[in-house]
C-alpha cells in the first residue's frame, strides 16, 4: 500500500531530526563553552635571566585560565620552535619544560623552559606562547656568561727535583667560587715566608677576571742546597696545597769519568813491570803473551838436543 505525500514527507522530517538533533546540541555546547572560556593571560614574572656558562638556565612562563589551549617556545633568532607542551621538539636534550599546576592558585599552570648546562651560544631571545585565534604571546632575553665558576679550592705546580744553582719556581693557583680569594700566603716547612727572613725569595700575585682566581709565584733565582723544604700556599679561604723541592746536589758518584792521556812509555814500562817477575813468571790479562814465551824456550832447548844427538853421527858418517 502507498503512503500519500504528506506522511512520506512527516517521516523523512522525523529521521532527520532524530539523527541530526544529538549533532546539533554537541555543536550548540562546544560554542556556549567557547563563549564562556576565559582568554588566557601572563603572570608577572622575570623576563631577564642571566646565567653563567654550565649552569641550568630556567625561563619562567606562567599562564592563567589556559583551558584546552597549548604553551610553545621557540627561538626567535631563527624561528624554531623549541617545545610544544611539554614535547620537545628539536635534537637537543638539553631542552625540556618543567610543566606544574599551582594548586594554590587556581586556573594558573607553569610551562618553564629550562636549558642544562647553558653556553654562551644560547644566549638570545625566546618566545613563550599561547595557541589560540588571538596571538598571545611574551618574549624572555636569556645572557649566558662564562667562564663557569669553579669550586673553591688551590694547587700548586713547579719543579719538584730542581739542580743545584737552578731557579725555583712554584705557582699557587687559588679560586673562591663566586668571588675571588683576598690573599695568598706561602710557607716554608710552617713557617710563613716573608723579604726579611727569606732575602733569597720573590713573591708576585695577580688576579685572573677570565679565571676568576688569584695567581702567585714563588721565585729562587738560584737554588741552594738549603732551600729544599716543603713548600705550602694557602689562601684567604683556608684552602691549602703543598709541594716538597729537593735541590740535587751532584756528588762523586754522578759525576762523568773522563779518561786520561796516557804515556807510551810509562805505559810499557808499567806493562814490563806488572807482567814481568824475578822468577820469569807471568800473569795479569796478557798470560797468554806469556805462555808463548814459554813455548818458543822449549822448542829452543829441543832443537839442541837433537842437534847436540846428531851432529856427532853425522861427522862418522862422513
Amino acid at each position: 500500500m502507498r503512503l500519500p505525500t504528506f506522511w512520506n514527507v512527516h517521516i523523512l522530517l522525523g529521521a532527520l531530526h532524530f539523527f541530526l538533533n544529538p549533532l546539533l546540541s554537541s555543536t550548540e555546547s562546544l560554542q556556549f563553552m567557547n563563549k564562556r572560556q576565559k582568554s588566557p593571560s601572563f603572570l608577572a614574572a622575570t623576563i631577564n635571566i642571566t646565567v653563567r656558562e654550565g649552569e641550568m638556565a630556567t625561563l619562567p612562563c606562567a599562564v592563567k585560565n589556559l583551558g584546552t589551549r597549548q604553551v610553545a617556545w621557540r627561538r626567535l633568532a631563527n624561528g624554531q620552535v623549541m617545545t610544544v607542551g611539554t614535547l620537545t621538539w628539536i635534537k637537543d636534550k638539553r631542552v625540556f619544560v618543567d610543566n606544574k599546576i599551582r594548586h594554590e592558585q587556581p586556573g594558573v599552570s607553569d610551562w618553564n623552559l629550562l636549558l642544562k648546562n647553558a653556553r654562551q651560544k644560547d644566549s638570545g631571545i625566546y618566545e613563550c606562547q599561547i595557541t589560540d585565534k588571538k596571538r598571545f604571546s611574551r618574549n624572555i632575553t636569556l645572557t649566558v656568561i662564562g667562564p663557569p665558576i669553579r669550586k673553591p679550592g688551590v694547587t700548586i705546580e713547579g719543579k719538584e727535583f730542581p739542580n743545584l744553582g737552578e731557579e725555583i719556581r712554584l705557582t699557587c693557583n687559588a679560586t673562591g667560587g663566586p668571588h675571588i680569594p683576598e690573599e695568598i700566603d706561602w710557607f716554608k716547612e710552617g713557617d710563613k715566608i716573608d723579604s726579611h727572613k727569606y732575602p733569597n725569595i720573590l713573591i708576585t700575585k695577580y688576579r685572573s677576571l677570565r679565571d676568576q682566581s688569584l695567581v702567585s709565584q714563588l721565585i729562587i733565582d738560584h737554588s741552594r742546597e738549603e732551600d729544599k723544604g716543603m713548600y705550602i700556599c694557602r689562601s684567604s679561604d683556608e684552602e691549602i696545597a703543598s709541594l716538597k723541592v729537593t735541590v740535587m746536589v751532584a756528588g762523586s758518584v754522578n759525576k762523568k769519568r773522563v779518561p786520561r792521556p796516557v804515556d807510551p812509555k810509562s805505559q810499557s814500562n808499567q806493562h814490563g813491570a806488572r807482567y814481568r817477575t824475578g822468577s820469569g813468571s807471568t800473569y795479569g790479562p796478557h798470560q797468554g803473551s806469556s805462555a808463548s814465551g814459554l813455548l818458543l824456550k822449549g822448542s829452543a832447548w829441543i832443537a839442541l838436543f837433537f842437534y847436540t844427538l846428531l851432529y856427532p853421527l853425522c861427522m862418522h858418517v862422513i
